[in-house]
């Protein structure tokens, strides 16, 4: 006979060559604690490309959720091991699950959230019933929102789960870093909804911008180094930009004054130079240390006239220390890359240099 229990199957071997077939009349009554008992199937590990009530109420353990089940005597044309997920079953299994879950009709309004979902993005399902998840998305974040309907298309067509990094905005403002699962679910009537899974990966987010932080930003000063520059130099020049100008900038006489004073005083000069160079080239400017001595600012929507003011200010700002600088500073010419103008700024330097240092040369405008 075959006793079944939630999500479980008892098997009682039959005694005798004649006795029925087990699937013949088989009753369901509730399990005892002290029986025998092994699972029916259990739920897979991964969430399938297409879900749906349909699926989860699949008759086959072995072609349905690809589970095991046990080996039971059957005839010909006939299967054993059949299973059925009842819908309270899904229900409770969704409500309780402490992987954050929603559900989304074909419009992108939530019809379904469990308690980690709530949880995650801080606001209750009443909350958030009949509403997008455009209600908890970062700002930055909602042009990808805006293209989850494709990238559904996408994910079907591969038969694959589309998954995306997205942050969510908390109510006291906090912002936390989401990936987001999402599969097909085929909702009443055949309806296309999306089942999405939400896995907060902000303390993963936040040791991988710490180490690429650290990979782009001179230790010593705070500035970035030639590879911060590199990653950042042509994104600040963007199509706003009216103008762009590139300094470099050597320290005179550094060595003489390391030698003199010590390289814990070096070190502290150019800490300092760093920080009065910040403060001279605000919000539109870019400072990078080199190497050594050597800085290079980078100044947004500047002509040569307002890189002359900045460049005076920090000549100003630095003079207590008694250590002066030489500067080269151009302006990028029309399809001209940033590089090529740094190039011809580092040769403008080296000719302050050459003339006697504590000055600043540009070139002639083209």
């Amino acid at each position: 006979m075959l006793v079944t229990s939630r999500q479980f199957v008892v098997i009682e071997t039959p005694s005798s060559a004649g006795h029925p077939n087990p699937l013949d009349g088989a009753q369901a009554h509730t399990v005892p604690e002290s029986r025998t008992f092994v699972p029916i199937c259990r739920l897979p590990a991964t969430v399938p490309a297409r879900v749906g009530r349909t699926e989860l109420q699949a008759a086959e353990c072995a072609t349905g959720l690809g589970q095991t089940s046990t080996t039971l005597p059957i005839r010909e044309g006939e299967k054993a091991g059949r299973c059925v997920v009842e819908d309270h079953w899904y229900r409770r299994m969704f409500a309780s699950s402490p992987v954050a879950q929603a559900l989304s009709d074909a419009d992108g309004l939530f019809v379904d959230v469990n308690a980690a979902y709530c949880e995650l993005v801080g606001l209750s399902s009443s909350e958030l019933i009949g509403r997008s998840a455009t209600v908890h998305t970062h700002p930055d974040d909602l042009p990808l929102h805006g293209s989850v309907e494709d990238l559904m298309a996408a994910g079907t067509a591969a038969d694959e789960p589309v998954k995306v990094e997205v942050r969510f905005v908390l109510p006291n403002e906090e912002i936390r870093w989401v990936l987001l699962t999402l599969v097909p679910f085929t909702g009443p009537s055949d309806a296309e909804w999306t089942l999405g899974a939400a896995l907060d990966i902000t303390e993963r987010k936040e040791v991988e911008d710490g180490i690429l932080l650290a990979s782009r930003t001179d230790q010593l000063t705070g500035a970035l180094n030639r590879r911060g520059w590199s990653d950042h130099a042509v994104s600040l020049v963007d199509d706003d930009s009216v103008d762009t100008v590139v300094a470099v900038l050597d320290l005179d006489h550094f060595k003489q004054f390391n030698d003199h004073f010590g390289h814990a005083a070096g070190d502290a000069l150019l800490r300092d130079f760093a920080s009065a160079a910040r403060g001279c080239i605000g919000v539109d400017g870019l400072l990078a240390r080199w190497g050594g001595e050597e800085f290079v600012i980078t100044l947004r929507n500047c002509d040569r006239r307002g890189a002359l003011r900045s460049l005076e200010a920090l000549a100003a700002a630095t003079t207590s220390s008694g250590v002066t600088f030489s500067a080269g500073y151009t302006l990028q010419r029309p399809n001209e890359g940033l590089r090529s103008t740094l190039d011809r700024a580092d040769a403008l330097m080296f000719q302050a240099k050459r003339a006697g240092r504590n000055r600043m040369i540009t070139d002639a405008p083209f």
